[in-house]
């Protein structure tokens, strides 16, 4: 993915909503910037602040990429989708990281 092109400005719409997640096993709420692209198509943007190992983490090993709205998740034909995908990915990526890490 070319991320100069992909997230260029002239992609998106303007319309933009938050998706929110309360993930009860660490006890975590997150929130994320949800921003339509011109295809209609939806970018996933986790807009929380995230200690330097969980970044390196994410960025690095899960290929996530880091830009000026947030950590970019994944791109999502439609708002159901996006809901379930980022429930998926707090409890299968997220969740997984906070415990394989942080409570050993």
């Amino acid at each position: 993915m070319n991320t100069n092109d992909y997230f260029n400005e002239r992609n998106y719409t303007g319309r933009h909503y938050h998706e929110e997640c309360w993930e009860p096993k660490n006890k975590c709420y997150l929130e994320t910037i949800v921003e339509e692209r011109i295809d209609g198509s939806w970018d996933v943007f986790l807009d929380e602040a995230l200690d330097d190992y969980e970044s390196n983490i994410l960025i690095v090993e899960n290929n996530h990429q880091d830009t000026p709205t947030g950590l970019f998740l994944f791109n999502s034909k439609d708002k159901k989708d996006v809901s379930n995908r980022f429930k998926d990915w707090v409890a299968n990526v997220l969740s997984t990281l906070r415990n394989d890490n942080y409570y050993k």
